[in-house]
């Protein structure tokens, strides 16, 4: 986990004491109260899929590209006292209210966040008092009145931001060879609409710039539409986690492709913008 940079409001009390707020975070936490941050880190080496795959495109028999043990490593986790700063100064204290440690044993360890306190499990430090050279965490009700740190609000960090849309110009890379069929819409969850074709594999916008001949591109076509056609989207290719269960993606991102493009066509996004931006 990083954080690069986080704003924050500062004030001086009565007594020209320093305190500070920032943004509330918030983590998720599991039944045991914990926030898992990293779990079931593993290393590949070629033996796991690459030498198979390798040995496909060099003329042999296509994998069944399940990933499992071999040829796998899982590291030992470890970790260390934090070290916060805000603005430069050194964060203490922190360590009463949350701390790292390492979960599990063997291949299923976990980095993980321990919260001290039950009620506050998964809050974050929002406001801060100067200690000495440290800031120390204290709770809401211990600021002053007079430093108005309360009533301070940070800027929403979600906007709508601007509309996407792909070059649509004669002689671009995504007209030429340009897509199969479409265009197609869909809306998110974010309420965003986005606009996606169906492209040949090998004339999809980002394949245009690699310099490719036309065989080298007939050659990766043919090794997508084996895929396609031998990989079922459906099939399990990861061992699950050890801990917890997968996120889930937006449905509508889950698209179907038009009857006889389901092997070697892919869905490009060209569009993407707010519902109401017309």
């Amino acid at each position: 986990m990083e954080v690069a940079a986080v704003p924050q409001f500062r004030a001086k009390d009565a007594e020209g004491r320093t305190y500070s707020r920032i943004p509330r975070l918030l983590f998720p936490t599991d039944g045991d109260g914990r926030t898992i941050l990293l779990q079931d880190v593993t290393l590949y080496s070629k033996e796991t899929l690459y030498d198979k795959v390798a040995s496909w495109v060099a003329g042999g028999q296509i994998p069944k590209a399940t990933i499992g043990d071999r040829g796998a490593y899982h590291p030992p986790l470890r970790t260390g006292p934090p070290t916060y700063r805000q603005a430069g100064q050194l964060i203490s204290g922190v360590e009463r209210i949350v701390v790292p440690e390492i979960v599990g044993e063997g291949d299923a360890q976990a980095f993980a966040l321990r919260w001290a306190e039950p009620g506050a499990r998964g809050t974050f430090p929002e406001y801060f008092r100067e200690v000495g050279e440290a800031m120390e965490p204290v709770a809401a009700a211990e600021v002053p009145a007079e430093t108005k740190l309360a009533a301070q609000a940070f800027r929403p960090g979600a906007n709508e931001g601007r509309s996407y849309t792909s070059p649509d110009g004669p002689g671009t890379r995504w007209t030429a060879p340009g897509p199969t069929r479409g265009p197609f819409t869909a809306v998110l969850t974010d309420g965003s609409e986005i606009t996606y074709s169906w492209y040949r594999f090998a004339d999809q916008p980002s394949l245009q710039t690699q310099g490719w001949s036309q065989e080298e591109k007939e050659r990766a076509q043919g090794l997508v539409e084996a895929m396609h056609g031998s990989w079922s989207s459906d099939r399990q290719c990861l061992p699950p986690p050890t801990h917890g269960s997968l996120v889930e993606l937006d449905g509508a991102l889950l698209v179907t492709p038009p009857k006889g493009l389901e092997v070697g066509y892919v869905p490009i996004v060209t569009s993407q913008r707010a519902r109401t931006a017309r």
